[in-house]
């Protein structure tokens, strides 16, 4: 790895730490992270014919620090909402929270089950294409 990248690597991380520390954020936070929906170059970049890889490397680097960042704020305004509420709202919105994320697991779920229907449906159409002959055997030759 060159010299420049790991120079991006090590700012990339310091701005991360940065955030979190400047939002107060040092406690684990409440949600999962969020996976990056930068890890890859955005379609015009991706397009450009003399990017080198550094520079790819160092967009991506700036992507997934912007990222990081927004992520610490989505999680700092959630915090910053709840601190609003009384117990028995907290209490509700827990509630809410839960059977909002079990509708979309099983929304997921439902979707994972429909695709496999698909892709078996596919394999038996293709198999059966296969087995049936190309040529009429009873036709003379």
């Amino acid at each position: 790895m060159s010299t420049r990248n790991w120079t991006v690597a090590i700012l990339t991380l310091g701005l991360a730490v940065s955030a979190r520390y400047v939002l107060g954020q040092d406690a684990a936070p409440a949600t999962q992270p969020t996976v990056s929906s930068h890890s890859r170059l955005p379609a015009d970049f991706a397009r450009m014919t003399d990017l080198t890889d550094d520079q790819k490397s160092q967009i991506l680097a700036i992507r997934a620090t912007a990222d990081e960042a927004i992520h610490q704020l989505e999680v700092k305004e959630k915090a910053d909402e709840e601190n609003l509420l009384s117990d028995a709202q907290k209490d509700e919105l827990k509630d809410i929270d839960t059977k909002l994320a079990a509708e979309r697991r099983s929304h997921l779920a439902e979707e994972r089950r429909e695709e496999r229907i698909e892709n078996t449906q596919e394999k038996l159409d293709q198999l059966k294409n296969e087995d049936q002959p190309t040529t009429n055997p009873s036709a003379p030759n």
